[in-house]
């Protein structure tokens, strides 16, 4: 029995190929025979379902269809994210490096709202070089909203290419965004009933993102919106009336509402309240109002979730600013504009101050 133990180790220590001779060629006993069959037959498998097995399975792998639209589809995502991060800004401010990443229209607004000086060095990772930021206008510039077809009346002269939404502050006079009316050369508003009415600016501040318009036509105005005499509280309910993709939503104002989510905005500013009030475009420049029927703010800006996904992983989900009427007051109080404060005591519900205000906003239309 050792002996035949022996020489299986033996066989098993062997070639396939030099076992197959052996077999056919050498006169064996029966036990050694059969013994001599058993390796063999396990070498064949070794031999098949091996690394030859492992080898075909690779072969079939790499040939299938699915994997080769996989192997497609991440070189496509590769280039998507490296066109992605080509997007992203690194700056210089003051001196001190301020690392991004930093989309390009957050790069304008910063030196639209003058926290970057137009000769502050920029670095523009598309050219591999460092250039001053006002280049960027020359660059990049700004994408144009297409021109509308709507015919404008013979008071309003060019077409259509941004809209917002305004709301009337005192008699004649309507607030909304700076960056609503930024770049037009006319503009009016477009009241509930449908009359359009010619509108000039009369006080911007682009640091915090307001503009004071004024009818150049004499109307009957609205219900003016008081302003809130408080500043709200975390958790505050709060709500919007606003005009968002009126192309396609219509042209009646729409309501949503939330919360107040934190009594500061981006990297803790004290001049915005973060909220959690859903909003579009052409919602910029609308109402921030609370159930006492005061406003609190204005509407000013949506987080970017592409930038925010950039920089965290995470997309972000209600994630909305409005500035504090604190600000808009100093604006009117330069300009002598009368406005009203909102007694706090008082409280409503929503579907009631809607109704009541729904005639007191209005669509800002901007024309070049």
């Amino acid at each position: 029995m050792r002996d035949l133990q022996d020489l299986r180790r033996k066989y098993e220590d062997m070639s396939f190929n030099d076992l197959v001779r052996v077999r056919d060629n050498a006169v064996l006993s029966n036990d050694v025979r059969e013994m001599l069959e058993k390796v063999l037959k396990a070498k064949e498998a070794d031999r098949f379902f091996g690394k030859g097995l492992e080898e075909r399975a690779k072969e079939l792998f790499e040939a299938s269809p699915l994997v080769k639209e996989l192997r497609e589809f991440a070189k496509e995502e590769t280039q998507r994210i490296e066109e992605e991060k080509r997007e992203n800004w690194f700056y210089t401010l003051d001196g001190q490096s301020q690392e991004g990443p930093v989309s390009l229209n957050m790069i304008r607004n910063l030196i639209q709202s003058g926290k970057i000086q137009k000769n502050t060095l920029v670095w523009y990772p598309r050219l591999d070089e460092w250039s001053k930021a006002h280049s960027i206008e020359l660059l990049y510039p700004k994408q144009k909203i297409p021109p509308s077809d709507k015919e404008a009346p013979p008071s309003i002269p060019g077409k259509i290419v941004g809209t917002g939404t305004g709301w009337f502050v005192a008699p004649g006079v309507i607030v909304t965004n700076y960056h609503v009316i930024e770049g037009g050369r006319n503009y009016s508003i477009a009241l509930r009933n449908g009359v359009e009415i010619p509108a000039r600016p009369i006080s911007v501040d682009r640091v915090n993102d307001i503009s004071i318009l004024r009818t150049t036509e004499s109307i009957e105005s609205p219900k003016c919106l008081p302003l809130s005499s408080k500043t709200e509280k975390q958790g505050a309910r709060v709500f919007t009336l606003g005009f968002p993709h009126a192309d396609v939503l219509g042209q009646k104002s729409k309501l949503t509402d939330g919360l107040v989510s934190s009594i500061t905005g981006l990297e803790d500013d004290h001049r915005f309240y973060q909220i959690s009030v859903p909003l579009q475009a052409g919602n910029s420049g609308g109402p921030l109002i609370n159930l006492s029927g005061g406003v609190v703010g204005i509407v000013t800006a949506k987080l970017s979730a592409v930038t925010i996904y950039n920089v965290t992983g995470d997309l972000p989900e209600n994630v909305n600013y409005a500035v504090k009427t604190a600000y808009l007051k100093i604006l009117l109080d330069s300009e002598n504009i009368l406005y009203k404060d909102k007694n706090e005591k008082e409280t409503s519900h929503i579907e009631a101050l809607s109704e009541v205000y729904s005639e007191s906003v209005a669509m800002v239309l901007v024309r070049n």
